[in-house]
């Protein structure tokens, strides 16, 4: 639809980004929100068939709509095949302890309210589970932010200059998770990504960016939890017209957490 829009629907020409970006990007979200909202008509057992028709649909709108307006076609709950998952909801207040804002002119908000749900779905160790399927594996992870509204992984941006870029934009990732028995769980990840001038319209230098999350959870009683939750971004930034730039955010806070399932998700492969 976005492809769409910036074709016919907008007076100015089309952007090479938007539309190699809006479609790539569009199918990976939409897929994960498929096999989410299928999870949840599968396997939320205890639960009415109405009140898990109502929250699939919450999950994925066009899932429900195709489910309803073409009837037996795709009325079938997709097959899962049984993955074994683990979701974490966490709400809970985060407060700023680094900050280096560079030349942006963002009034920052020192204190925020979060909310945060994170799924890993197809977890590897379970016997008989097979990845021959697109998202037979996924992570999925959404914020919303008292002081941003809806956050994406990486915002970049100011409200004059044109001080992003855009183009090939390889990744690094490195994740891992320490369990401790049915007491906690140690999480990190890193990211980093270089966003070059491959692929870009015109040669405006390029980013760095990189991002470090890292909780320490531990269970209270049974699927309630407690965490507390580290995050770092720093962006290095060159521009040939606006000079190099860099800004930096470190923040800390406490959380409330629901955990999907018990061990911290850890399979059982017996």
């Amino acid at each position: 639809m976005r492809s769409a829009w910036e074709i016919a629907g907008e007076t100015t020409p089309p952007s090479r980004h938007d539309q190699i970006a809006s479609g790539i990007g569009g199918t990976f979200l939409g897929e994960a929100l498929f096999r989410m909202s299928n999870l949840v008509l599968e396997r939320w057992d205890g639960v009415g068939h109405a009140w898990r028709e109502v929250a699939a649909a919450a999950i994925s709108p066009s899932t429900a709509f195709n489910r309803y307006a073409f009837g037996n076609r795709f009325s079938a709950v997709f097959a899962s095949r049984n993955p074994a998952y683990y979701s974490r909801l966490q709400l809970g207040f985060s407060g700023t302890a680094q900050n280096n804002q560079g030349t942006s002119t963002t009034r920052l908000r020192r204190n925020e309210g979060l909310a945060d749900f994170s799924l890993d779905y197809g977890m590897p160790g379970k016997p008989g589970y097979e990845y021959d399927r697109p998202f037979d594996y996924f992570n999925f992870q959404g914020t919303v932010s008292s002081a941003n509204g809806f956050e994406n992984v990486m915002t970049r941006g100011a409200s004059n200059e044109l001080d992003y870029h855009y183009g090939l934009a390889p990744q690094i990732l490195l994740s891992s998770r320490l369990i401790f028995a049915d007491t906690g769980s140690f999480d990190i990840t890193a990211r980093e990504y270089y966003v070059s001038r491959v692929g870009a319209a015109n040669d405006r230098g390029h980013d760095n960016i990189a991002r470090l999350d890292a909780s320490l959870t531990l269970r209270v009683w049974h699927q309630h939890a407690v965490a507390l939750k580290l995050l770092y971004s720093r962006r290095d930034a060159r521009f040939p017209d606006l000079g190099d730039r860099r800004q930096s955010r470190g923040t800390i806070g406490l959380f409330y957490t629901l955990l999907g399932q018990d061990r911290f998700g850890a399979v059982d492969w017996r």
